[in-house]
């Protein structure tokens, strides 16, 4: 999903849509392809090639959103349970939820996400559903949690308002508008990791922005503009081709 109240376009452009392919959301990076002589995009896949092919951030115009990124902070009670708004999702990759938890203060502890057994002091929690359960010992500290989580219905709804809830226009048209040269916030970036101090970034599975280490690794001329906050949970970034 794109947070228009932080996005500014400069330069955007278009490319037909990958056969076979429909987007069930915007603000994924996307790639271009050539198939049978024929020029396309379609999400990152994360590979290599990516860095050379990448064409911009995809929109889609008045559709559904599946999931949202949301960043909480909390001050462990002395019972050591957590109740966060919404269920984290599961990385398909990882097959751990994709979130990212640290004790909320400069070069805090980052706690581990445990489903099973008990929690340790400092190091990791245990999460059942919406529920964090943290060792007594951590009573006290601030933590705050990165996560993405899938909408249902109603909070999709709440989202984009009044309108038809189905992603229709690039996948009826086959053509995606893309963001070229822009300030974008978007929620397709891995909520598993810490981005404060992240400056480059390159490109996941199914659209995603991951941290890179280095600008040569990175998508080129596209910087990360924020660290997602409490106040504003989507990924910024600058993009100058």
């Amino acid at each position: 999903m794109i947070k228009l109240e932080t996005t500014r376009t400069r330069d955007s452009s278009g490319l037909p849509l990958m056969e076979g392919i429909c987007l069930r959301d915007e603000g994924q990076a996307m790639v271009a392809v050539k198939v049978n002589g024929k020029l396309y995009c379609q999400p990152a896949t994360g590979v290599a090639s990516d860095l050379d092919n990448f064409v911009g951030i995809s929109v889609i115009g008045y559709g559904a959103p599946w999931f949202d990124a949301l960043v909480e902070v909390f001050t462990i009670p002395e019972t050591g349970i957590v109740e966060l708004q919404n269920t984290p999702m599961i990385d398909t990759v990882t097959t751990k939820p994709a979130m990212y938890v640290v004790e909320n203060v400069t070069g805090g502890v980052v706690f581990t996400a445990l489903t099973t057994g008990d929690p340790e002091a400092g190091t990791s929690f245990v999460l059942d559903g919406k529920k964090a359960t943290f060792a007594v010992d951590d009573a006290g500290k601030e933590i705050k949690f990165q996560y993405r989580y899938e909408l249902t219905v109603c909070q999709a709804h709440t989202l984009v308002g009044d309108g038809p809830l189905v992603s229709f226009n690039v996948n009826e048209t086959r053509r995606v508008p893309l963001q070229k040269e822009a300030e974008v916030g978007t929620s397709f970036y891995d909520s598993s990791v810490d981005w404060t101090d992240v400056m480059y970034v390159k490109t996941a599975a199914d659209g995603f922005l991951t941290p890179a280490a280095t600008a040569a690794e990175g998508l080129p001329h596209v910087y990360v503009m924020n660290t997602p906050s409490s106040d504003n949970a989507y990924l910024t970034i600058k993009m100058d081709y």
